[in-house]
């Protein structure tokens, strides 16, 4: 039997060969596809576990110093997530094998080769390697998931008066240094209970108003964050002014301050008026512009030095002791120190590097990374009777602070002992700075002279350097840290050589008057000198040329020293009397205030060109006398302290690490 052939029998065949064949491929591309789609899946899956094991680790550091603040310091050599820390930046003896990496859980109990696992290490650990001192740490941590890694950088760093343009602790001005500008002024000195004249309060908890009260007014400035324990209070402001008179947050622990909004009218129980009470919405505004004010807890500096720099690394002088810096050297003048030293003072202390720095008179090498700390003069190691012991007042006749003919000598003035047989040997006669009668600004007392251009770290990229002085630092001229001249690296624009200063009592600004001294003597009763003056009552007048030793090299107190940055002295000289500091400044016990302020009229431009840590306001001119401003320099944060504080720097009590910032390196 014979079959037809149909014609199109092939054409079906190819075409279901063909059918079949696409129908193959389109299943192996979607198999393909779902396959290459897992896999990003799957790795996007593991870069974020091993993003939440990184900050699992970093969370895991931070608990640790929470739990221990000095845990930093001491290697656990039996945590898994360290293994692998670097000796070379933080000393250990743990027996890991040379090139091991060592890994934690995310979840406990879990395999770290097989679950989300962080290894972390210090990479850069504080240059004091102290835990009192110690402000910033670095951590590397590297969080792991299947064979994703993600590494971020953690810096770690504890809260510091420098961290803000103004710290303070009281809204009153310090109450020695008011009465004395009320006294000179024939104005009465009584004070309110809790007004400082005894147990000072704060505003919250004092029952009367305070005649000492501290005000902010037209023409002050603070530019930067403030942080107070009590509220600022404003005075008379300049409706017409376009920049508030705090331009940066402003935030108080003072328990009446409620919480605010945009709005300046929920402002006014955060901040007081120079009358009493709260400020009015206007002076509110005027003082903080478009910053609404916030409450927050308050953190205090030590009141005292003494303990606190026992043995800090650096250079220890004792007795009244004058500094000036020129660059990369600075000049020392300390009379009592020779004599301390040689009855077992010590004066030199090594670094954290071992290295013990040079300390001594005449020109020495400014110090990178230390310390210099001018001490009272224990008894034991003060001189003969009659020379460096408490009995024995700055004599100008032998020029105990000291000095030379380009830089002046210390202090001003031209008192001795008188050659009328008829008063006998204890008398002195002459003129007198009255600020050197205090009893703690005699010989033998800790305060530190200090102007000049400091350079530490000049040659090393830049490093830091604090002044320390267990009475009062006088600043007897612009203290600079933008480098002397040529080849300065501190001049250098990015390099930063940061300066503290650091006073138990106050930081002074120089402001030399004299009076004249007739007949003094010691009483017999305690062998102190009696000059028979009280401070703001004793007739002043300006200093002559002879009297104001002021130098060859300046023609005025305090001598002005350009900034080498801008060529330039700041502020302006030809404005009239004032200087710069550029420095983190720190009064633990008192103020910054002028020397003899009340004769300072309109007053002494002060610039503090870092921040200021005090416990109570100040003086700069004679209107802090009746409350009309007057109470504060211009401050004006510097940016290079919120990536670094100078050595040594007062640390704040109780301040816990906290993490100041987070930046991711890499992954892979």
């Amino acid at each position: 039997m014979t079959h037809l052939h149909r014609p199109d029998a092939g054409l079906s065949s190819v075409t279901v060969l063909f059918t079949f064949l696409a129908l193959t491929a389109l299943a192996m591309v979607t198999a393909v596809y779902a396959a290459n789609a897992v896999r990003p899946a799957a790795r996007q899956a593991h870069w974020t576990q091993a993003g939440a094991a990184a900050e699992a680790g970093a969370a895991d550091y931070q608990q640790r110093l929470l739990d221990d603040p000095a845990s930093w310091l001491d290697v656990d050599c039996d945590d898994p997530a360290l293994v692998g820390q670097d000796p070379d930046v933080l000393e250990h003896t743990c027996p890991w094998p040379a090139g091991e990496t060592g890994w934690a859980p995310v979840a406990e109990g879990e395999d770290p080769t097989s679950s989300p696992a962080y290894h972390y290490e210090v990479t850069t650990a504080p240059d004091e390697l102290d835990d009192l001192w110690a402000t910033s740490l670095t951590l590397t941590v590297t969080g792991r998931s299947g064979s994703v890694e993600r590494v971020l950088e953690v810096r770690f760093a504890r809260g510091s008066t420098a961290d803000h343009a103004l710290h303070q602790a009281s809204d009153l001005v310090e109450p020695t240094t008011w009465a004395e500008g009320r006294r000179a002024l024939g104005l009465p000195t009584d004070l309110a209970d809790g007004c400082g004249a005894g147990t000072s309060l704060l505003a919250a908890d004092r029952v009367d108003d305070c005649a000492n009260l501290a005000t902010l007014a037209a023409g002050d400035s603070i530019t930067g964050s403030v942080l107070a324990r009590d509220r600022l209070a404003v005075g008379g402001t300049d409706p017409t002014a376009d920049d508030p008179l705090v331009d940066g947050e402003y935030a108080t622990a003072d328990p009446a301050c409620e919480p605010a909004d945009d709005d300046a009218a929920t402002w006014t129980s955060c901040v007081g008026a120079a009358a009493g009470g709260d400020a009015s919405a206007a002076e509110a505004e005027a003082l903080l512009g478009g910053w609404a004010p916030v409450q927050r807890s308050w953190t205090a500096l030590p009141t005292s030095t003494a303990t606190l720099y026992a043995d800090v690394p650096g250079c220890h002088y004792y007795g009244a002791t004058r500094i000036v810096g020129e660059g990369r050297t600075m000049r020392v003048w300390s009379p009592g120190t020779a004599a301390a030293a040689a009855r077992g003072a010590t004066v030199a202390v090594a670094g954290p590097d071992g290295v013990t720095p040079t300390c001594g008179t005449g020109t020495v090498d400014v110090p990178d990374g230390l310390a210099v700390v001018v001490w009272t003069t224990p008894r034991e190691h003060a001189a003969a009777a009659g020379t460096w012991t408490v009995d024995t007042p700055l004599d100008t006749v032998i020029q105990e602070i000291g000095g030379d003919g380009p830089y002046g000598r210390l202090p001003v003035g031209s008192y001795g002992p008188t050659p009328d047989p008829a008063l006998g040997a204890g008398w002195l006669t002459g003129v007198i700075d009255p600020e050197t009668t205090r009893t703690t600004k005699w010989a033998r007392y800790g305060n530190l002279y200090l102007e000049g251009q400091f350079s530490p770290g000049a040659d090393d990229g830049g490093g830091g350097l604090t002044f320390v002085a267990q009475e009062s630092v006088v600043v007897t001229g612009d203290v600079l840290r933008t480098g002397a001249g040529p080849g300065d690296g501190c001049a250098d624009v990015g390099t930063e050589c940061l300066l503290g200063i650091v006073a138990g009592r106050d930081v002074e600004v120089l402001n030399p008057v004299v009076t004249d001294l007739v007949g003094s003597g010691t009483d017999a009763d305690d062998a102190r000198w009696d000059f028979g003056l009280e401070i703001g009552a004793a007739t002043v007048r300006a200093p002559t040329a002879a009297e104001s030793r002021v130098g060859d090299w300046f023609d005025s107190w305090p001598h002005r020293y350009s900034d080498y940055r801008t060529g330039l002295t700041h502020p302006a000289k030809d404005d009239g009397p004032g200087l710069q500091i550029q420095a983190a400044v720190q009064a633990l016990s008192g103020t910054l205030r002028v020397q003899h302020h009340w004769t300072a009229d309109p007053g002494f431009d002060v610039v503090v060109h870092g921040s200021l840590a005090q416990r109570y306001a100040g003086a700069v001119g004679r209107a802090a006398v009746d409350g009309d401003g007057g109470h504060y320099p211009t401050i004006v944060h510097d940016p290079a302290l919120t990536s670094g504080t100078p050595p040594y720097l007062a640390p704040l009590l109780g301040e816990a690490w906290r993490v100041r910032a987070v930046t991711e390196l890499g992954a892979g």
